[in-house]
């Protein structure tokens, strides 16, 4: 997935938001992207109750992101920030993206967009910078994710 990132964006990727369940995917990419360009930022996206940040776990609603302990792809990997993004912000992008852009996305997706937008105000205008959306809100539908 990482070679694609860099093959599809015309130019050097400035940050790299993405959430971490297991680990793996945000490591992997982060890890290529750094070898590619070590100016690259990686952020990795907590949910409030996960721990990066120093917090205490406890329960949230956005699935598939979030630890109760350090995931053992994180060793040998440079995070250059952890953004722990709400609940409702998460939910919000959900929501957002189905009605403006008929992207059905899941809670995960809606926190990795959230923290997109966090760090695209904080880079200078035409930064260019990557995520990844992990899952669909096909198997939330049940949930009323949208209400």
């Amino acid at each position: 997935m990482a070679p694609e990132l860099v093959k599809e964006i015309d130019g050097p990727i400035d940050a790299f938001v993405a959430g971490a369940g297991s680990g793996g995917t945000f490591a992997g990419i982060a890890r290529y992207l750094k070898e590619q360009n070590p100016a690259t930022r990686t952020i990795v996206v907590e949910p409030e109750g996960s721990i990066l940040n120093g917090g205490p776990a406890h329960a949230h609603r956005t699935e598939g992101i979030g630890v109760e302990f350090i995931p053992p792809f994180f060793e040998n990997v440079q995070i250059d920030q952890t953004l722990t993004i709400s609940d409702a912000d998460a939910f919000d992008q959900v929501k957002k993206m189905a009605r403006t852009q008929g992207l059905f996305i899941g809670s995960s997706s809606g926190a990795a967009l959230a923290a997109s937008l966090k760090v695209a105000a904080q880079l200078p205008e035409n930064s260019r910078i990557a995520t990844v959306f992990p899952d669909s809100s096909e198997r939330y539908m049940s949930e009323n994710i949208y209400d």
